[in-house]
């Protein structure tokens, strides 16, 4: 009997292993694309001044901006500077990339609430 349990706290050792490498890939993966703001990857223009207005290029000055259409991702400045991300991302841009470059333009104060 001791044989058969030992086996099951290897396996479970072994996928407990597995995840955290999965996990950690992850976390680095999103570090690295954090590491790009939007303000400076090229990727955004703006389409308003008041307040700043950002959309990815590619994505149409009138495009649709309500909660089904996309997300908003607030910097925090004074100035009410923000991101829009269409929920499906934009012809070789991932919505996940989009918000991590979003996200990394964001002052100190916000990312601390992020």
């Amino acid at each position: 009997m001791t044989k058969p349990l030992s086996k099951q706290l290897i396996r479970g050792a072994c996928l407990l292993f597995t995840a955290m490498a999965f996990s950690s890939c992850s976390q680095t993966l999103v570090e690295k694309q954090e590491a790009v703001s939007a303000l400076d990857s090229g990727r955004w223009r703006q389409v308003a001044k008041k307040p700043p207005t950002y959309y990815p290029k590619g994505v149409a000055e009138d495009h649709l901006t309500g909660a089904s259409d996309g997300y908003w991702v607030y910097r925090g400045d004074k100035a009410g500077t923000r991101f829009f991300i269409p929920s499906h991302g934009v012809r070789g841009q991932s919505g996940d990339a989009l918000i991590a470059e979003a996200l990394a333009a964001a002052t100190p104060e916000r990312k601390k609430k992020i």
